[in-house]
C-alpha cells in the first residue's frame, strides 16, 4: 500500500483543534477540497500539528504527511517548505499533474497560518 493511502486510512493528527496557536483553512480548486490546519507553537518551534477537513484521498493523505513532517520544525523552516519537498514525502506515488492542486492544499493552509 502506498504512503498516501496509508495516511488516508490512518491519518496523523486528524482532529479539529480550535485552541491552536495558529490556524488557517485552504480550499482547493481541483476537487473543492477544504483543509484546516492547526499549529501549536512554543518558542518558535511547531510542537504539534493537526488537520481536519472534507477532501479527496490525495488531499487528506498529503495533509497527514505534511502535518507529521512539520512537527519539530522551527517556524522559518516550515515557512520555507516547498512543493517539491511535500511531493517527496510521498515519493512512492506518482501523483498525476492534474491532481497536484489536491496534494498541496494543506501546504497552502500551513503557509498562510505561518505568514
Amino acid at each position: 500500500m502506498n504512503t498516501i493511502l496509508q495516511h488516508w486510512q490512518k491519518p496523523f493528527h486528524r482532529e479539529r483543534r480550535p485552541e491552536a496557536d495558529l490556524h488557517d483553512r485552504s480550499v482547493g480548486t481541483v476537487c473543492g477540497d477544504e483543509i484546516d490546519v492547526y499549529l501549536f507553537v512554543v518558542d518558535g518551534v511547531i510542537e504539534d500539528a493537526f488537520f481536519d477537513g472534507d477532501a479527496c484521498t490525495i488531499c487528506l493523505g498529503m495533509a497527514s504527511l505534511t502535518m507529521q513532517h512539520v512537527v519539530g520544525m522551527v517556524i522559518e523552516e516550515a515557512r520555507g517548505l516547498t512543493e517539491a519537498e511535500v511531493f517527496q514525502l510521498a515519493s512512492d506515488v506518482e501523483i498525476p499533474r492534474s491532481r497536484h492542486g489536491c496534494a498541496l492544499v494543506a501546504l497552502r493552509a500551513l503557509q498562510t497560518a505561518l505568514s
